[in-house]
């Protein structure tokens, strides 16, 4: 689903990215915090994007927990290893490192 593009005319478009919400995980919720959950995920994805692998840099966020399972995925699928901790109030702290060698340096395990 996440790989399809269509043409029209001569534009391309399609989906960017997958959103993991095939799984019914919004159903129930309403619109406006639907749509929190979307800013918080373009955000991540945004900072993802900009931040190459190549720098060593740690990336610290606060998302709603029931948005963090799906922000992992997407950390994953981008190359990112994030730590999840769930810090209360119906909030979670994802924290990773822009390379996996940094993680592994944070982590205490070395290269």
């Amino acid at each position: 689903m996440g790989d399809e593009n269509h043409e029209h005319g001569d534009a391309e478009w399609g989906l960017e990215a997958d959103f993991d919400i095939d799984d019914g995980s919004l159903e129930g919720l309403t619109r406006h915090q639907v749509f929190v959950l979307g800013v918080e995920w373009g955000m991540l994805f945004q900072q993802i994007e900009c931040e190459p692998c190549s720098t060593s840099k740690l990336v610290l966020v606060t998302v709603h927990t029931e948005n963090a399972e799906r922000l992992v995925r997407l950390c994953r699928r981008k190359g990112r290893e994030p730590l999840a901790r769930d810090i209360g109030e119906g909030w979670t702290e994802l924290r990773f490192m822009t390379n996996k060698e940094a993680l592994d340096e944070l982590r205490g395990g070395g290269a």
